[in-house]
C-alpha cells in the first residue's frame, strides 16, 4: 500500500527545492513575507511549476493530516456553499446500500435533484476530499463524505454555519458604519442580514427547528477534543477548590457540573440558566448528582442571589460586548464573600507572533463570528486583564493561565474587599 503522507512530503521537498535553486541561480533573494514574489516570475514555467506543484501538494498534506472534520469545517465561503448543498439536498446519506458506488443518474433519482445540478456539486465537493470519482462517472465515499452521512450534528453544522454566520458576517462592516462603537447586541451585521431589531438567539427562537439547528451545531463544537471538562476538573484540583459549592453562572444543563461533582465527593453545586432551560435540566440529571447538584432559574444580569466559594462563568461572556461583560460581573458583587472565586472558562487568544499562525486562525475567525453575531468578542490576555478592572477595583487576577489539556484557559479572579 503507497504512503501517501511519504510521497506528500518529498513532492513538497523536491519542489520547494526547485524553487530555491532557481531563484539562487537568478540571483534572487530567497522568499520572505516581506518582498513579494518579483513579478516578472510568474511567468516563468521554471518557477510557476515547482511552486504549485509544491502548494497543491502542501494543500493535500493539510487536508490528509486533518482528515474528515478538516474537509467539512475548514473551508472558504464558496466550499461551503457547496457542502450546503450536500447536506441540504441529503446527498451522502443517499448511496444505495447495495453497492459501494453510484452513478450521477442514480444519486440524482434519490436526492431529486436535476442530474446536472447534482454533477456540479458532487465534483465541487470532489476538490476537497468529500466523496471520490475513481471511474468516471462512479461517484463512491470518502472518510469526509461518510462523515457527514453518519453525523447529523455535522450536517446541522454545515447549514448552520452557511445560513446563520456567513450572512452576519457579509453585514459586518455594513453595521460598524451604521453603529460606530456601539456595544448593544442587536446593532450588528445579523440584524442587517435578518432585517431584525432582536438579539440573535431571540431571533432564532422564534423558529424553532432554526434553534435547534444551533444548538446541535454549537453541541458538536463544544465536544470536539480539548473542549470537554477535564481541564477545568484538573483545576478545581490543583487549586484546592475540591470542597465546597460552586455557581455554574448560565450553565445549562450542568454539562460540566455533573462531571465536577462525579470528580468531587466534597464539592455541591448550583447551577443556573433561563427558566425553561433548568425546568428541563432538572427532571433529567443523573440520580448520582442529584443530592448535590440543584437548578435554580436566574438571570445573569440580574442581582447574584446565592454566596458561594466559586463562580463558574464557561464561554458566557464572549457572547457580550465589554459594556455587557461588566454588568454580568458586577451583578456578583453582592454575593461575594472575601476570598470568593470567579473563574472564567474562555479562549485566551494569543497575541501575534506568541504562536503559530494556523493556531490563531480559528480563534480570530471567531471573534470576527461573535461581533457580526451579537457584539460578543473573543479576548486576549490585555483584554481580560482590563475588563475586570473596569467591572471593580476589588477584583484581583490571581492567574490567567492556558490549560494544557484544554483549549480553553481559565482567568481566575478573586474577591479582596
Amino acid at each position: 500500500m503507497s504512503n501517501r503522507v511519504a510521497e506528500l512530503t518529498a513532492s513538497i521537498a523536491k519542489n520547494t527545492a526547485e524553487v530555491n535553486d532557481y531563484l539562487a541561480s537568478h540571483g534572487i533573494a530567497p522568499l520572505s513575507f516581506d518582498a513579494d514574489v518579483p513579478r516578472e516570475l510568474l511567468g516563468d514555467a521554471r518557477f510557476t511549476v515547482p511552486r504549485d506543484a509544491a502548494i497543491n501538494a502542501c494543500a493535500e498534506l493539510q487536508d490528509l493530516l486533518g482528515g474528515s472534520t478538516r474537509s467539512v469545517f475548514t473551508k472558504s465561503t464558496t466550499d461551503l456553499v457547496n457542502l450546503q448543498a450536500v447536506c441540504r439536498f441529503n446527498i451522502a446519506t443517499s448511496f444505495p446500500t447495495s453497492k459501494p458506488t453510484a452513478t450521477y443518474t442514480e444519486l440524482s433519482e434519490s436526492t431529486g435533484l436535476p442530474e446536472p445540478d447534482l454533477r456540479r456539486i458532487v465534483r465541487g465537493a470532489l476538490t476537497n476530499h468529500v466523496f471520490q470519482e475513481k471511474e468516471p462517472g462512479q461517484v463512491s465515499h470518502t472518510a469526509a463524505s461518510r462523515f457527514l452521512a453518519g453525523s447529523r450534528l455535522a450536517r446541522q453544522w454545515v447549514e448552520m454555519y452557511a445560513t446563520e454566520m456567513l450572512p452576519a458576517a457579509a453585514r459586518m462592516v455594513d453595521a460598524m458604519e451604521k453603529w460606530p462603537e456601539s456595544g448593544e447586541p442587536q446593532h450588528v451585521g445579523y440584524s442587517l442580514a435578518n432585517g431584525t431589531s432582536q438579539h440573535c438567539f431571540e431571533y432564532m427562537a422564534k423558529t424553532p427547528a432554526r434553534a435547534e439547528r444551533f444548538s446541535d451545531a454549537m453541541s458538536l463544537f463544544s465536544a470536539g477534543p480539548g473542549y470537554g471538562p477535564e481541564g477545568l476538573i484538573e483545576y478545581f484540583a490543583a487549586n484546592n477548590l475540591t470542597e465546597g459549592t460552586f455557581v455554574d453562572v448560565g450553565g445549562s444543563h450542568g454539562a460540566f457540573s455533573i462531571p465536577l461533582i462525579r470528580a468531587f465527593p466534597k464539592l455541591r453545586g448550583t447551577v443556573q440558566d433561563r427558566s425553561e432551560v433548568v425546568e428541563v435540566a432538572a427532571k433529567s440529571a443523573p440520580e448520582d448528582v442529584s443530592e448535590r447538584l440543584e437548578f435554580m432559574a436566574h438571570d445573569f444580569f440580574d442581582e447574584q442571589p446565592v454566596p458561594t466559594d466559586v463562580y463558574l462563568l464557561r464561554w458566557i461572556l464572549h457572547d457580550w460586548s465589554d459594556q455587557y461583560c461588566v454588568k454580568i460581573l458586577r451583578a456578583l458583587v453582592p454575593a461575594l464573600r472575601s476570598g470568593s472565586r470567579i473563574l472564567i472558562h474562555e479562549w485566551i487568544v494569543p497575541e501575534p507572533h506568541s504562536s503559530a499562525i494556523h493556531e490563531q486562525i480559528s480563534l480570530r475567525l471567531f471573534d470576527l463570528f461573535m461581533r457580526s453575531l451579537c457584539n460578543g468578542k473573543e479576548r486576549e490576555a490585555q483584554d481580560w486583564r482590563a475588563l475586570v478592572a473596569e467591572a471593580d477595583s476589588r477584583f484581583r487576577i490571581r492567574a490567567i493561565s492556558q490549560l494544557p489539556t484544554c483549549k480553553l484557559g481559565i482567568i481566575d479572579i478573586e474577591w479582596v474587599p
